[in-house]
């Protein structure tokens, strides 16, 4: 969500299969598109960063590859509570800390 909440959709890019900022060239090349849409999660909040999540629709549709794939969203009624996930991204490792160049992978456990 904050990454795009104060943005136009003109404005934001988003770039897929991308892993390492740091190179110019790396071994399996990224695409980007333009948005058509976005959807911050009406519950995003700006101070606390909760619900921090948005969902955008891509102008052109994707080639899938095997370093890009789609994610799978549950459906409204299956609860993940205490199940695992992966989560991905390039954001702080901590609080003020810097922004890694490579794509950074955790797991989590969903949560209520």
């Amino acid at each position: 969500g904050h990454c795009v909440d104060d943005l136009l959709t003109s404005q934001i890019r988003i770039r897929v299969g991308e892993y390492d900022f740091s190179h110019v060239q790396e071994q399996l090349p990224y695409t980007e598109r333009a948005v058509a849409r976005k959807v911050v999660h009406p519950k995003y909040n700006f101070f606390t960063y909760e619900f921090d999540l948005a969902l955008v629709k891509l102008e052109q549709a994707l080639i899938f590859a095997p370093h890009i794939s789609p994610i799978c969203l549950p459906a409204t009624d299956d609860l993940l509570i205490g199940e695992n996930a992966t989560v991905t991204g390039w954001g702080r490792l901590s609080e003020g800390g810097t922004l890694p160049s490579v794509l950074q992978e955790s797991q989590e456990v969903g949560a209520d």
